[in-house]
């Protein structure tokens, strides 16, 4: 079976705009780098394996726990792509 396509929403692009300029004012360039860097090569293991993830609190959508970074995203898996609806603190609540 072909990857889907993943995509972001608006919500979850401003989020990472957001999480990167937290890091680069917090920790420098290099640590943002690292942190966009991490998300998105995140998201787009969810196109090929998007349903090895914990199901979310909410129905339809699924949450990945990043390691490094203390961050989650939570996606909605569709048949033909993977929609990140949002980067979430791993302290906030949902």
């Amino acid at each position: 079976m072909p990857a889907r396509s993943v995509e972001f929403s608006p919500r979850a692009e401003r989020q990472l705009a957001r999480i990167e300029a937290y890091y680069l004012k917090e920790a420098g360039l290099s640590v943002a780098d690292d942190a966009v860097d991490t998300i998105l090569a995140a998201a787009e293991r969810l196109g090929s394996l998007p349903v090895i993830y914990r199901p979310a609190a909410r129905a339809g959508l699924r949450e990945y726990v990043l390691d490094r970074f203390p961050y989650i995203l939570v996606y909605r898996v569709q048949p033909r792509r993977v929609q990140v609806v949002a980067i979430i603190h791993q302290r906030q609540d949902r």
